[in-house]
């Protein structure tokens, strides 16, 4: 479980780490920045998406296949998805609710996934 003390998990931080596959934040997180390739070619399997989050990194949950369910959680501050957040989730399952918040969505952000609605 990630406390609600972090602000921010750095580039890189767990990237590539095969043995994990669920990330959990602490209810009433403050994490405010996942950093570039932060949980890059990990294994997870579901994320939800604190609402303090306001910067979601390049490749930040790139490339982790068995990724099946994103979400995003109400009252949103997430501003900016970089490139490539979400490239190569391949087995993302169900429609993605962008926040209203958002106002920046990079390149291939979600290419390379079966997502077939986003909401906005």
């Amino acid at each position: 479980m990630i406390p609600n003390s972090v602000l921010s998990i750095d580039e890189y931080a767990f990237s590539s780490n095969k043995k994990l596959n669920n990330i959990i934040f602490e209810s009433k997180s403050s994490i405010q920045t996942i950093g570039d390739y932060a949980f890059n070619s990990c294994n997870l399997l579901n994320i939800i998406i604190p609402n303090s989050l306001q910067i979601l990194g390049k490749r930040a949950f790139g490339s982790n296949k068995n990724l099946n369910t994103i979400i995003f959680e109400t009252n949103s501050s997430l501003h900016t998805i970089k490139s490539e957040a979400f490239i190569n989730c391949i087995n993302i399952q169900n429609d993605i609710i962008i926040p209203e918040s958002v106002k920046i969505i990079e390149s291939y952000a979600f290419k390379n996934t079966n997502i077939k609605t986003f909401y906005f």
